[in-house]
């Protein structure tokens, strides 16, 4: 929501800038589709915990397109520096396309939040044959084994994430 308020104020004040107002929409589209993304995110979390599933729609797509979609707009929010890695070229598969984006969105999302904010973010495909590998890495500090166990449970932050100051 920052990213489409700040864009809405550019806009009010380059309305003669043909450049700035199509950066600044461009900008909106992407924040509202991220707002969106974390709406049904919520409601996916709230189906599963009354007891409910959460739909997919698997169809032909490409792992690598959806990723190279994903870090390009998330590369128009800010400053952050992303480095793509894919040594295998296409990897083509059955996947639920929506569902994908999602998970990236979240798992780069965290790592811009908890990464250096001067250093780059990895994003590695690697197909496996039978399995493919997506990895995020960032430059931040490592996550203790005693928290990894505690990382999926509900409304539960470890210390160094309440330490740092994030909004989790």
């Amino acid at each position: 929501m920052s990213a489409v308020k700040l864009s809405a104020q550019i806009l009010l004040r380059h309305v003669n800038d043909p450049e700035q107002v199509a950066a600044a929409c461009t900008r909106i589209q992407n924040g509202m589709n991220r707002l969106d993304a974390m709406i049904r995110d919520l409601l996916d979390a709230n189906q599963v915990k009354a007891g409910g599933s959460i739909p997919m729609q698997f169809e032909a797509c490409r792992l690598d397109e959806v990723a190279e979609t994903v870090l390009n707009d998330l590369s128009l929010v800010g400053e952050v520096k992303f480095r793509f890695l894919n040594e295998n070229g296409p990897i083509d598969g059955f996947w639920d396309e929506s569902g994908l984006r999602r998970v990236l969105e979240n798992l780069i999302g965290n790592a811009v939040k908890y990464g250096k904010h001067d250093s780059p973010i990895t994003v590695r495909l690697s197909d496996f044959g039978e399995t493919i590998g997506i990895s995020v890495h960032n430059q931040g500090a490592s996550i203790s084994a005693l928290d990894i166990s505690k990382l999926f449970t509900a409304f539960q932050r470890t210390p160094s994430a309440i330490a740092g100051g994030q909004k989790g």
